[in-house]
């Protein structure tokens, strides 16, 4: 089960990404941004990297495939 302390994690790091980047327009362009976050991820589990680290790289895919859904699937 998802905790609050994970919750409140992913959505300061929403938070920040919000602060740093654009809106994501397109698909297209959510795919991009969710595939390099999870070749990061997959690649921190490749080189058997600390799982604080891989936990951190599984978190930008979250918040990438939220950002996607609040971006391009947004209420009209």
């Amino acid at each position: 089960m998802v905790n609050k302390e994970m919750l409140d994690e992913i959505s300061a790091e929403i938070h920040n990404a919000r602060q740093k980047y654009r809106r994501i327009s397109s698909l297209h362009e959510a795919h991009s941004i969710i595939l390099e976050e999870f070749e990061e991820f997959w690649s921190a589990v490749k080189n058997k990297e600390e799982l604080e680290r891989i936990r951190k790289e599984l978190i930008q895919v979250i918040v990438a495939s939220i950002m996607t859904l609040e971006d391009v699937f947004k209420a009209d």
